[in-house]
């Protein structure tokens, strides 16, 4: 399960060879073929999927997205082990979508808080979301007319 995560503008050596579910297990072995990845080195698109193409950087997003900011929010409401939990922080705040703070107090803990960039990430999302509505409503449509 050899991965490695890269910078946006480190595009070029970035690999993602693990077995992740459908849908995204068709992305990430179609942006791990290397011809791609050479014709696509400079793509935006390319290179915002090697970042957030992954499930559970998607879901981190998105749950940061609702308010979310304390690691043990995100692996509640995720279910997500912590490892895979905290790999997957650092890989958003080395991209600049998300940035660490303490709390101030007594018995301060570490907040992830969206950036910019992050806070830029909601309509990609919303996007995203309403494309997988669609599709689910059209299967669901041609499944029942397959049954009159």
């Amino acid at each position: 399960m050899g991965r490695s995560y890269a910078r946006y503008d480190e595009v070029e050596t970035t690999t993602a060879t693990a077995s992740y579910p459908l849908p995204w297990k068709n992305l990430v072995s179609m942006l791990s073929s290397k011809e791609l990845r050479m014709e696509t080195s400079r793509c935006a698109v390319f290179d915002a999927a090697t970042v957030v193409g992954d499930r559970w950087t998607m879901l981190i997003l998105r749950e940061a997205l609702h308010g979310k900011t304390h690691f043990d929010e995100f692996e509640r409401g995720l279910g997500v082990a912590t490892n895979v939990l905290s790999s997957r922080l650092k890989l958003l705040l080395g991209n600049d979508l998300l940035e660490r703070r303490r709390s101030a107090g007594p018995g301060s803990r570490l907040t992830y808080h969206l950036t910019e960039k992050g806070r830029a990430f909601f309509p990609v999302y919303v996007a995203l979301n309403r494309l997988l509505k669609y599709r689910q409503r059209t299967s669901a449509r041609r499944l029942a007319e397959s049954l009159i």
